[in-house]
This record gives C-alpha cells, sequence and structure tokens, in this order.
C-alpha cells in the first residue's frame, strides 16, 4: 500500500518514452521534464529542457484526444535531440508512440512514491520551426484508444467494405494476406519521392483468380524498418512503377522493401479477385451505376 504524502512533501515531474522503428525490434527515446536525469524503475530518463506540454480538455466525448508536445530539435546539452529533429523533418516517418508517466517523489528521501500513466498515444502530427521559431518543433499525440479504433464508432452508411484486408489486427476478411507479400527491390525515387521504381515483384496468382488484374497493387503498401508508405496507383501495363500516397525517404534507394497488395473495398474486387465476399462487410445505401428513370441494367 502507498504512502500518501501532502503536496509540500513531494515532487512531481514527468517521463515521456517514444517507442519508434521496426515494430518487432523497437527503438526507444526516454526521457523528463526534471532538470536532470532521473532512473525511474532501472531505467534511465535523460533531461530535456524547453518542454511544453499541452493537456487536452478531457469532456468524456468519444473523440481522439489530442496532447501536444513542444520540443526542441537542436542538441545544446548532452541529450542528443536526433531523435526530435528526424521527426520534424520533410521526410515521412514510421509509426511513433508516446506514453507519459506522472512520477511522485518523496522530497525528504528523494525516493520514488508513485508513478501512474497519464497518456498514451500515436504521433500524427509535427510542426517545424512552431510559430516561427527555429529550432523548436510541435509534436501531437492523438490518444491510443480513441485515435485506433479498428471499427468505426456507429452504423457504416456507405457501400465500401469496412474491413482491413488480410488477417491483421484480427481482421474478418479472415485473408491470409502474409501468402501474397513480396520483397522487392526500390531502384529509383523522383525528385519529390511520389513515384518510385520497384523490380523483383511477381503478382501471385489471388483466390479468386484476378492475377495481373490492373488494381492488385492498388492501396496496398510497401513497408521498410516499421515504415508503411500507401500505394496510391499502379499500371500493370507499367508493372514496375508505382505512385506513393507518401514520399520515400531517399534512404530507400536501392533498399530491399516488403510489399502488400491492396484492396479498394468493393464488393466486385472482393468477389472476384479475393474470393471473400461472405466476410464482405458494405452495408448501407449506394448510389446506383445507371439512372433507373430512363435506364435499365
Amino acid at each position: 500500500m502507498g504512502t500518501t504524502l501532502d503536496s509540500q512533501n513531494k515532487i512531481q515531474y514527468y517521463i515521456f518514452t517514444l517507442k519508434f522503428g521496426d515494430p518487432t525490434t523497437p527503438s526507444y527515446f526516454r526521457f523528463t521534464d526534471w532538470s536532470m536525469g532521473v532512473n525511474v524503475a532501472g531505467l534511465n530518463y535523460d533531461p530535456v529542457m524547453e518542454l511544453d506540454l499541452r493537456w487536452p480538455v478531457r469532456d468524456g466525448g468519444l473523440k481522439p484526444e489530442t496532447v501536444g508536445l513542444q520540443v526542441p530539435t537542436v542538441t545544446k546539452g548532452l541529450t542528443d535531440l536526433s531523435v526530435f529533429a528526424r521527426l520534424a523533418g520533410k521526410e515521412s516517418v514510421e509509426p511513433v508512440f508516446i506514453t507519459i508517466e506522472a512520477v511522485y517523489v518523496d522530497k525528504s528521501s528523494d525516493l520514488v512514491i508513485e508513478t501512474y500513466v497519464e497518456f498514451s498515444g500515436r504521433l500524427f502530427k509535427c510542426v517545424d520551426n512552431y510559430q516561427g521559431k527555429p529550432g523548436v518543433a510541435l509534436l501531437e499525440f492523438n490518444d491510443k484508444i480513441k485515435g485506433e479504433l479498428d471499427v468505426p464508432m456507429g452504423f457504416p452508411v456507405v457501400h465500401h467494405c469496412i474491413w482491413t484486408l488480410g488477417d491483421e489486427k484480427g481482421s474478418p476478411c479472415a485473408l491470409d494476406i502474409s501468402t501474397f507479400r513480396e520483397t522487392g527491390t526500390l531502384i529509383t525515387r523522383d525528385s519529390g519521392g511520389f513515384l518510385v521504381s520497384v523490380t523483383g515483384l511477381t503478382i501471385p496468382a489471388t483466390p479468386g483468380g484476378g492475377q495481373g488484374a490492373s488494381g492488385y497493387w492498388h492501396r496496398g503498401y510497401f513497408e521498410l524498418g516499421g515504415l508503411r508508405l500507401g500505394i496510391r496507383d499502379w499500371d500493370p501495363t507499367r508493372p514496375t512503377i508505382f505512385k506513393l500516397s507518401e514520399p520515400a525517404p531517399p534512404s530507400w534507394e536501392s533498399a530491399t522493401i516488403t510489399a502488400t497488395p491492396g484492396c479498394d473495398k468493393l464488393i466486385q474486387t472482393c468477389r472476384e479477385r479475393w474470393d471473400r465476399e461472405e466476410s464482405f462487410m458494405g452495408l448501407g445505401i449506394a448510389m446506383v451505376a445507371y439512372n433507373p428513370t430512363i435506364e435499365t441494367q
């Protein structure tokens, strides 16, 4: 049972844990807003001065809560701030998660009395040179639970399927997508990073017999080191050229990447390419493909 002290006899500070990189072997950056490094539960947290933590208004609603963290991006002291500088850069980054814990310390003994998690979320926005200040960035994190609901809240009213292709995160689509993943080599990228050339992909036959279908890689993604970049467009007449939804970083050139096919979430694709019509979840009303007052199917 913990010991309760009045506010005059204890000190409070925050410790932060950033998790990023390849999800199978993630990297961590641990830091604190305290004036010196601290060790909590056997883990070291480096001091980062000039932090500004901004809490959301907690009204109990279903919208994702957003926490803002203003951070320096230029290393001045002993703590290496290259992680902040990379997040504030122009390149795409892999998913980044944060855990913020409040720590209470007994003034008289310098012993940690208690810790508890104040917030856990995922980075969704970064503003470099925040408010015109060079060397300062604002990182914004969405609440991990509310910001990443696997199933939309409320009743779907569109004719597109709501499931994610494949069996990741327990998707009811129930397609073993791992059998369709391939590795290829990203040969070149244009100056913006959105148009890339990838070789080594074979396009295997799909359950519904849609081998070579024009949309096979559409809405799929390339992955390297935990960073996933969506495939916006692909033309089978130019099979090595891909248009991405986010720019590929320069470090991807000549690298071996993993390619995962996609789905446009229409029932025709579900039936003819993936043979998963029994799992299709596209409830609601859709615009008919013809004008029923003057046309017939």
